[in-house]
């Protein structure tokens, strides 16, 4: 008997027969997860500001996805079109800065026109093999620093001074990578004045002690190579305008004083202001927070800096908010700092304070040996030995990179 084919009958209420759900194929699946992206993306940048808080606890850092050197991605400056770079009348100069390139360390060259030369810090740094910073330092046994090292820091200074005398020597404070070339340069130059701290307390755990002794002895017998020694903050924090009301620069050195408890050498370290044809620069040393509080309890001068040498090669120590905030603008900065130094110099965090400040930052581990300049007429420029974009140009401001 042939069996009859059965036909499915319709529910009541003429609807459709429901037909079983079809499982999301990988496709599908696919373009639901980039669907959801896209909308996670777009949301993150409507509500950045409380999504960033949320994850920060509220410091105020961005959040970053991709990094360089430590440093997030998007400090970093598109690459240059020739058309950037400046032209520059290197021949109408009033004021230059070097901010040489020692690795991890400070060493500054300063020279006021055709008036006077100022010497801030010559000191370096090593890293072992292992990562961990290696300092080097000048005792009673001789020098550490390497030979090449050394000698590439004395030529540059004997291809860039006339003669062998500089008017004013700085040291900020009593750490190796401040001062362990200064030796060197004590013997090889007469020093007019040298500024520095001299406080017991700190002085022997570096093996400063021995700089200080040697600019002393060099400052007291007869024909030293030191005319003076200045030690600043030994009565408290305050400011040492060095050149006077006649002068058309305004050079001031700010000590914090010696009261710090501990081994506190940042926090005793020199700043020094320089204003000249409307220009005003802040090269901060290695003072950290207690310093910059003391800083900015005693500074009268005007709020906008041109130039900002970050302390303490970029650590998270230093720059403190409050202090970045005190100034009505920092257009430009430079930090001095090597490339893998141990310390993760400089510290994102800063780097982001800078960033949201707008300041221009040069680097001397990226760019090499620095040079900035300021015009008779107040124009700047910077020249660099490696002309590689600058960073935390949040503002689109000229880089001032001179050709």
């Amino acid at each position: 008997m042939q069996k009859q084919k059965q036909t499915a009958k319709r529910p009541s209420g003429g609807s459709k027969t429901q037909q079983p759900k079809k499982p999301i194929t990988l496709w599908g699946a696919v373009i639901i997860a980039v669907a959801i992206i896209i909308a996670s993306v777009l949301i993150v940048g409507v509500f950045s500001n409380e999504f960033r808080e949320l994850l920060t606890g509220g410091n105020g850092l961005e959040v970053c996805e991709k990094e360089h050197n430590g440093i997030c991605e998007k400090n970093h400056a598109p690459n240059y079109s020739v058309a950037d770079l400046i032209d520059f009348d290197l021949e109408a100069i009033g004021l230059e800065i070097h901010f040489i390139d020692v690795n991890q360390g400070d060493a500054m060259l300063v020279k006021f026109g055709d008036e006077k030369t100022m010497l801030i810090d010559a000191g370096t740094q090593g890293v072992y093999a292992s990562g961990t910073a290696h300092n080097y330092y000048h005792t009673a046994g001789g020098n550490t620093v390497p030979s090449a090292t050394r000698n590439k820091y004395m030529n540059y200074l004997s291809s860039n001074l006339d003669g062998n005398h500089i008017d004013y020597l700085v040291v900020t404070h009593p750490d190796a990578d401040h001062i362990n070339m200064l030796w060197t340069v004590v013997d090889t130059y007469s020093i007019g004045t040298v500024y520095a701290n001299d406080a017991p307390s700190v002085n022997s755990s570096t093996g400063s002690l021995y700089l200080n002794d040697k600019i002393k002895s060099e400052a007291d017998k007869a024909g030293g190579n030191v005319g003076e020694a200045i030690w600043v903050g030994e009565s408290g924090a305050d400011f040492k305008d060095i050149f006077g009301a006649q002068s058309d620069y305004t050079v001031d050195i700010f000590g914090a004083g010696y009261g710090f408890s501990g081994h506190s050498s940042n926090n005793l370290s020199l700043m020094v202001t320089i204003e000249y044809a409307g220009r005003r620069v802040l090269l901060a040393g290695d003072a950290e927070t207690q310093a910059e509080n003391a800083f900015m309890a005693k500074y009268s001068r005007g709020k906008d800096i041109d130039l900002l040498k970050v302390s303490h090669h970029g650590a998270s120590s230093a720059s403190q908010q409050s202090f970045i905030d005190f100034f009505d603008s920092i257009g430009y900065a430079v930090i001095t700092v090597g490339e893998q130094n141990g310390y993760a110099h400089p510290a994102s965090p800063v780097m982001n304070r800078l960033f949201n400040a707008g300041a221009v930052t040069y680097r001397t581990n990226r760019h090499g040996n620095i040079v900035f300049f300021v015009g008779e007429d107040g124009s700047m420029g910077f020249k660099a030995e490696k002309p590689v974009p600058v960073e935390n140009n949040s503002k689109g401001a000229p880089a001032l990179m001179i050709a």
